[in-house]
């Protein structure tokens, strides 16, 4: 891909409802999507297909995921408001960390935040939609998890490719031997980058040579 993001080359693509599933294969595999979803959030945008989602004259329904989207990370859970007979407490101000606390919420929910409904694997034949959540690990059940490093959303062709395929998902990341390798090992994210998957859904891009390396 050149520096210039393809959606600049032939704008009137992502404004085309005909063209969505096309425009959406681009914008999953686009270096530039975090960036992109943080631009729809500031110009407020209604229409089009923005970092992956596609906004149909509303903009607020599209607002949880373009922020998980430029955040990298699963949107944070609303706190309850405030009991009107109740005034809030005042805490002293505290330093803030030098890293941000994960966010509490349940790995099925960090996977979906992550895959933003569609599918992490991109193999040939991909649906995009994110129909199942897989195991990294053959024969454990996802809902076991206790990290989203551990599982991934696929299509149900994707999904079907990854049980019969073992050794070259091996290959790409999305079969480890076990929970604990999980988090270091790269996985080919959607067929575009190398990067490790969060335990809290977060994506850290690795270099290719170390990716080749680890899953040689």
């Amino acid at each position: 891909m050149t520096g210039i993001p393809p959606c600049a080359v032939d704008p009137d693509r992502w404004f085309d409802r005909r063209r969505r599933v096309e425009t959406l294969v681009t914008c999953l595999r686009c270096p530039t999507r975090r960036q992109c979803a943080g631009e729809a959030l500031r110009a407020g945008t209604r229409e089009g297909m923005w970092a992956g989602v596609w906004i149909d004259g509303d903009h607020e329904p599209a607002v949880r995921w373009l922020q998980a989207i430029a955040a990298d990370w699963p949107p944070p859970r609303r706190a309850a408001p405030p009991s009107p007979n109740r005034a809030p407490a005042r805490r002293a101000a505290l330093p803030l960390p030098r890293r941000r606390p994960l966010p509490r919420c349940s790995v099925t929910a960090a996977v979906d935040a992550r895959a933003s409904g569609h599918c992490e694997v991109m193999a040939p034949g991909c649906r995009l939609s994110g129909d199942r959540h897989l195991s990294r690990v053959p024969g454990r059940d996802p809902a076991e998890a206790t990290s989203a490093a551990e599982v991934f959303s696929a299509c149900s062709p994707c999904a079907e490719m990854v049980c019969a395929e073992t050794d070259l998902m091996r290959h790409h990341g999305f079969v480890v031997v076990s929970t604990g390798a999980a988090a270091r090992t790269p996985v080919h994210w959607r067929a575009a980058r190398w990067v490790l998957l969060g335990r809290a859904g977060e994506l850290t891009e690795v270099d290719t040579a170390v990716a080749d390396a680890e899953s040689a």
